[in-house]
């Protein structure tokens, strides 16, 4: 792995440790996620804003 990218998932890390979330309540960290996989490309597209939580396991529909 190169220096930049190690660099950028420390930042990373320490961002989303920054910010503890209880579980099922993890908004910043869905948020910056989906900020860094949309950084990556199209592929990490997520219309319905979900990433992939299946509907059973879904508190509520927002």
């Amino acid at each position: 792995m190169s220096e930049p990218a190690r660099g950028r998932l420390a930042e990373l890390r320490r961002d989303l440790h920054r910010y503890p979330e209880p579980g099922w309540c993890e908004f910043h960290t869905t948020g910056r996620l989906t900020e860094e996989l949309r950084a990556i490309g199209p592929g990490a597209h997520d219309p319905a804003g979900w990433m992939a939580i299946s509907h059973d396991e879904r508190l509520a529909d927002l």
